[in-house]
């Protein structure tokens, strides 16, 4: 059975980026060696959360969907639900340490960074 994965990446100046690949680790890696069109010179890329499916038609479908939510907090808000987790934000402080922002508290500018990546795949 072939698996697909529907991921989000982020880059260090805060750019994110959709996308569906049967390779995880590849497509990553190929998104940090600048063979992609739209990532191409604004990595290095991390992935924030990814999400596994049986099939291409699926993952492009949900690809799809997460693209037309137009903000990557509700992209990955909505990937974690699909996937059943829950996500743990974390806070830049002052000191460069960060605070965890607990669940259903909201961080006023940008949505910050994940101090846990989903690690487990479905």
């Amino acid at each position: 059975m072939s698996r697909f994965y529907v991921y989000i990446i982020k880059s260090r100046n805060g750019k994110h980026y959709i996308g569906q690949t049967n390779n995880l680790t590849d497509r990553i890696n190929r998104h940090n060696e600048n063979r992609n069109k739209y990532t191409k010179g604004k990595g290095p890329w991390e992935l924030v959360i990814s999400h596994k499916v049986t099939n291409r038609t699926s993952a492009v479908q949900i690809e799809k969907h997460l693209k037309k939510l137009k903000s990557p907090k509700k992209a990955i808000e909505y990937l974690s639900k699909l996937s059943g987790n829950d996500l743990v934000w974390s806070i830049p402080t002052k000191s460069g340490g960060s605070a965890v922002l607990p669940k259903g508290l909201r961080r006023r500018r940008s949505f910050g960074t994940l101090e846990e990546s989903v690690s487990a795949h479905r």
